[in-house]
């Protein structure tokens, strides 16, 4: 690409187009809240502000191209390349999202209502407030095997460390960005994408905006192929601490 830019919008440009061409679904990339914003700026509009956070990589390139280091020149050369790219981003977040919704199997849907987690010595968990629905069973999808984990994600971290035998159960807790704890369950055996899927389904109304977890990489996936249109504004992300190792 030559339009001289500075070594660091290179690279900033360079990192969103290995996540665009990665073998992970767009999905991870560009969540249906960035669609409309991808559009706008591919037809010459200024980037809105509420684009950056939902897709990090792009909102990199924005600070830069954007941030008065570079000529005009510079960032005429690369919106005119940087326009189609969101458009052709967007146009393909569409298709994945809407062929997810079509092909969505449920085997088992449950028609017993949901029980209400008062009794926490019975159902071991407690959210502090009754479920709004109770998890179906997904044909094809909820039998956990090496196979599945890889259709759902191109990251090996998870299933090589949820696979070792010595891990065992405990309690799954989820928390807000005020530290409060929402509500907890009891695990059985090790932790697994299904937990925090099957807490955030049953008792949240509607999902969070922000999903914050050691194997968000692969808990995305996992979500958005069960229940597309329940988590499609969610944007699923990796904390600092446990970055290391994903791939």
């Amino acid at each position: 690409m030559e339009m001289n830019a500075s070594p660091n919008l290179e690279l900033r440009y360079r990192q969103l187009l290995q996540q665009a061409f990665s073998s992970d679904s767009i999905l991870q990339l560009i969540n249906v809240d960035a669609i409309l914003f991808l559009n706008e700026y591919s037809t010459g509009q200024s980037p809105d502000p509420r684009l950056t956070p939902l897709v990090p990589a792009l909102g990199m390139i924005f600070m830069n191209l954007y941030s008065g280091t570079e000529s005009q020149e510079t960032i005429s050369a690369v919106e005119t390349v940087l326009r189609p790219l969101c458009k052709l981003l967007a146009t393909r977040a569409v298709s994945v999202f809407e062929d997810l919704v079509l092909r969505r199997t449920i085997v088992v849907e449950p028609t017993q209502e949901p029980e209400s987690d008062n009794d926490v010595e019975k159902t071991r968990c407690w959210y502090g407030r009754q479920p709004y629905r109770v998890r179906p069973f997904y044909e094809g999808k909820d039998i956990e095997s090496e196979r599945n984990v890889k259709e759902e994600g191109s990251c090996r971290k998870l299933y090589s460390t949820y696979s070792k035998n010595n891990l065992t159960g405990g309690l799954m807790a989820l928390w807000c960005p005020h530290l409060v704890c929402l509500g907890f369950h009891k695990m059985p055996i090790c932790e697994g994408r299904n937990d925090v899927f099957s807490a955030v389904f049953c008792y949240w109304e509607k999902a969070p905006k922000v999903i914050i977890y050691d194997f968000a990489c692969q808990l995305g996936p996992y979500c958005m192929v069960r229940e597309p249109e329940f988590f499609k504004n969610t944007l699923f992300a990796v904390d600092q601490m446990h970055a290391n190792g994903h791939t």
